[in-house]
């Protein structure tokens, strides 16, 4: 782990948090994160771009938290790289 991953997690929001998200069901890791940062009066703010064909676009989201980018996902659908980007937080914070 790089020097500021570590600092980043030391004042992480989510430093507490300490839910593995292999016992998550994949549908779920928006709301376990949106819960986390509830508990804690944080928002997740949410930046989506896709690239690709219109008919076959890939999508990637970022979810933020306090002004700093946490997790990157991607998918084929805006949902799908919301998902992927809620797991990516999730796993930076165990």
């Amino acid at each position: 782990m790089e020097d500021s991953q570590r600092t980043l997690r030391r004042f992480s929001p989510l430093s507490f948090y300490q839910c593995p998200t292999h016992h998550i069901p994949i549908a779920d890791y928006r709301n376990q994160l949106n819960t986390v940062l509830q508990r804690r009066r944080l928002k997740v703010v949410w930046t989506d771009t896709s690239t690709g064909p219109q008919d076959r676009p890939t999508w990637t989201s970022t979810a933020w938290i306090n002004g700093y980018e946490y997790g990157i996902g991607q998918g084929s659908t805006k949902s799908e790289s919301r998902e992927a980007a809620a797991k990516a937080t999730l796993d930076m914070a165990i």
